[in-house]
């Protein structure tokens, strides 16, 4: 088969694909997370009109044992309830969780959807992912030369 490649250089790529490590997945997906983060916080402040940075600074950023890094609020900040009603809106209520009597019946506060639209964002998303193929062929072109995946 003419457009089939053998030999070394199938084993060589099996070898790199194999041999990367945990750590070295957790440095290519966060720098991955730093452009979606970069991006995120940029719409939080624009949906916030410029408030928030109280909570924007219990921001968290967690790793999985499989290598994939996550972004969110901490518990330790005690904020991230507040991040969640401005995300996802809210019905008021009054002290004893019902309606208020003489105001009738509120309507839902609307949330600002802040986590959706960055999610949703192509920009971002194609950001993302080429700062995350840029950083993992920096490891596998050292290991290509003949430096390891260290």
């Amino acid at each position: 088969m003419p457009n089939e490649v053998t030999g070394d250089l199938d084993k060589k790529l099996e070898a790199m694909a194999n041999s990367l490590t945990r750590k070295r997945r957790v440095a290519i997906n966060k720098a991955g997370m730093k452009t979606f983060r970069e991006a995120f916080e940029g719409n939080f402040k624009r949906t916030m009109n410029g408030h928030g940075d109280h909570i924007l600074n219990t921001l968290t950023e967690d790793t999985t044992p499989g290598g994939a890094v996550g972004l969110g609020f901490s518990k330790k900040g005690k904020l991230a309830y507040l991040a969640r009603f401005q995300n996802d809106g809210w019905i008021p209520r009054n002290q004893y969780g019902g309606p208020y009597k003489y105001h009738g019946t509120y309507p839902m506060v609307p949330g600002k959807h802040f986590w959706e639209d960055t999610i949703a964002d192509q920009m971002v998303e194609r950001a993302t992912a080429e700062r995350e193929v840029k950083e993992a062929r920096k490891y596998f072109d050292r290991a290509a030369r003949g430096g390891g995946l260290s």
